[in-house]
């Protein structure tokens, strides 16, 4: 094919392109020799893939985590401290008189009102942050307690929680990627799904399994790209070596399962390139 379309085409043109056509041959020649060593390691190079996915996924998980903490830190010493001191400044205001009706007093109330509220946001916002219930009480008991705020703040849905004991067994420092996920599995319920009933279903079996449920909106997956909760959430589960599904249709809620190993991440990671180097050495 090749000498019919150089007989076609004009001396000049060959002449000028024939360094590229002899270095394209050439490539071709070499893929085709190397061809089966290309097979033979493409698992292994698909291996090495996946572990270095899960690898940075989770380093990316503990930067976050770290700047969460480190933010949560800042966030309670400065902004703590200031809320305090304007808290006590407004209440030696308030004993500057005992009328009800002076402008001095209503104004100091109002000052300690607003600093008692912005201290409550800011307990939530340290608890968003980096849950201090997760390392005094565990895994289990912080679930709980998370679930049980959350329906206590939304009236209109029912979250109910069923967690195995086992889940005690994830090791402190991947207990936030659980803990991460069943939250921002319940915000997106909250935000999205205008339900009445959500399910929260921790098993432990061979994997550990979590399944989250509405009986809500649901959305159509063809026409609506997954949004950051779901990413987040799916980031997560790479980071416990798991992998994540998503069933919904619209009007008829949404259902995510998460299974991971109880083997976890960090092992499975090492136990893949042990293979690789297997293969390799092979």
């Amino acid at each position: 094919m090749l000498d019919d379309v150089a007989s076609r085409a004009a001396p000049a043109d060959v002449a000028r392109h024939a360094p590229a056509v002899r270095d394209l041959c050439a490539a071709l020649a070499l893929a085709c020799a190397a061809g089966p060593a290309l097979a033979q390691t493409a698992p292994a190079t698909q291996m090495l893939t996946t572990a270095t996915l899960a690898e940075l996924a989770t380093h990316l998980q503990e930067v976050r985590e770290s700047e969460r903490g480190h933010l949560a830190r800042e966030l309670h010493d400065e902004m703590g401290q200031a809320l305090s001191a304007i808290k006590a400044i407004a209440w030696s205001l308030q004993q500057r008189t005992h009328n009800p009706e002076s402008p001095l007093r209503q104004g100091a109330e109002k000052i300690g009102a607003i600093a008692a509220t912005m201290s409550g946001h800011v307990r939530e916002m340290l608890g968003r942050l980096r849950p201090a219930l997760l390392d005094e009480l565990g895994l289990v008991a912080a679930l709980q307690l998370m679930v049980q705020q959350w329906n206590d703040t939304h009236k209109g849905c029912e979250c109910v929680l069923q967690v195995a004991p086992e889940f005690a067994e994830v090791p402190p420092e991947l207990q936030i990627h659980v803990y991460r996920i069943v939250q921002e599995g319940l915000t997106n319920i909250a935000r999205y799904a205008a339900a009445r009933q959500a399910l929260v279903l921790m098993q432990a079996q061979q994997d550990f399994r979590i399944l989250v449920t509405d009986d809500g909106n649901g959305f159509d997956p063809r026409h609506k790209r997954p949004g950051i909760g779901l990413t987040m959430m799916r980031e997560r589960c790479q980071a416990l070596g798991g992998h994540m599904a998503v069933a919904t249709k619209a009007g008829e809620g949404v259902q995510i399962t998460i299974n991971f190993p109880r083997t976890f991440a960090g092992n499975n990671m090492h136990a893949n390139q042990v293979r690789l180097n297997d293969n390799g050495a092979q």
